[in-house]
């Protein structure tokens, strides 16, 4: 077998995995499998590589290792798998499976371990790909991000490929280009322990890699680092120890919105405030509520009367105008008749990106 001592031109796509690496070709090559030799990267034999579905008319767009020597290679519109047996002399030994010939990867950085599954972007939504070990069964999942779909219709198609994720921390994070942004501007993040979507950040996110870099921080730990498109780089503050990290400064909330519920209320003039632990004074946020509901009967009233239930009348606004805060007082005040409150409801997003002093 011929050898080279660098690898083939043009490579792309490239992974690590069983002591080798493996990579993609491009231009006539683009639907080209290889892989170096066992422990030596700079030793590419010929004979070591394999054309995966190359007659199907699609270009390979990420390369995932799977378990045990299996490669998932995506596609736009397909899912093969290939078994790159290491006691193979030549890739000749190796073999290809198609496991989807419908369904495949919209973006190809969107591709990632998720504990025991794949996760990709594909054309119709989040999707997985899983393995039973007991009967060596692979299964293309029904979209993951069913729940949260209205946000799927909304990425723009034109720049699907930007696309970018990240498993960091039990979560799945995928940064994606909405409505009409030309690169990412949201991340969307989906939490792995509880099978479920822990909201959109409006996080600028251009790429996202796991570092362990230590300058500028105090906790020497793999990080979760954050390329925007302005060349700034952010941390995600996961890293930190809950019990030792600072409640001040590390896990401040941007707020959502509120919601306050009045029953049996009587006041036409109430003023709704707030005071965060950094204000000095009240922030007044709505004035001259009417807090009365609609039902039942107040004295005077004329009879005959018709008693009917007594319904709550709910006051709610946004608080996403106003800055950050780690703990939060509601202050409703009237200056006349009778106020009533049955609950008040706060909902913030969580601010864990810090921005790397040093890079």
């Amino acid at each position: 077998a011929s050898v080279s001592a660098l690898a083939p031109q043009g490579l792309r796509l490239v992974r690590q995995f069983t002591n080798r690496l493996f990579a993609v070709g491009s231009g006539t090559e683009r639907n080209t499998l290889y892989a170096s030799d066992i422990l030596d990267a700079e030793v590419w034999k010929s004979t070591n590589s394999i054309i995966v579905g190359g007659d199907d008319g699609e270009d390979i767009v990420a390369i995932q290792p799977f378990y045990d020597y299996e490669i998932l290679v995506f596609k736009p519109n397909k899912i093969y798998l290939v078994t790159a047996d290491p006691t193979a002399t030549t890739a000749a030994g190796w073999t290809v499976r198609l496991l989807n010939d419908r369904i495949g990867c919209a973006s190809g950085r969107s591709v990632n371990f998720v504990n025991k599954d794949v996760f990709f972007l594909a054309n119709d939504g989040i999707r997985s790909v899983a393995r039973s070990v007991a009967d060596d069964f692979y299964i293309v999942g029904t979209p993951i991000s069913e729940p949260v779909k209205n946000i799927i219709a909304r990425i723009n198609k034109n720049y699907v490929t930007l696309c970018n994720a990240a498993f960091y921390n039990n979560r799945y994070f995928l940064a994606i280009p909405l409505d009409t942004a030309t690169t990412p501007n949201y991340i969307l993040v989906y939490n792995a322990l509880f099978n479920a979507f822990e909201g959109l950040w409006s996080i600028a996110a251009s790429r996202m890699v796991i570092t362990n870099f230590s300058s500028g921080f105090a906790t020497n730990a793999l990080k979760l680092a954050i390329g925007s498109p302005t060349s700034r780089v952010g941390h995600y503050l996961g890293y930190k120890d809950a019990d030792t990290a600072d409640a001040t400064t590390d896990y401040q909330k941007f707020g959502s919105h509120y919601e306050i519920e009045f029953y049996n209320s009587g006041s036409t003039n109430a003023n709704i405030s707030m005071r965060r632990d950094t204000d000095g004074a009240n922030v007044g946020i709505a004035s001259s509520i009417d807090t009365r509901s609609s039902g039942g009967v107040t004295l005077p009233f004329t009879l005959p009367a018709t008693l009917s239930a007594q319904t709550v009348k709910r006051v709610a606004d946004s608080l996403r105008s106003y800055q950050k805060w780690r703990n939060m007082r509601m202050v409703v005040s009237a200056p006349s008749k009778k106020l009533s409150i049955r609950g008040i409801l706060l909902a913030a997003n969580p601010d864990t990106i810090e921005v790397q002093k040093n890079v």
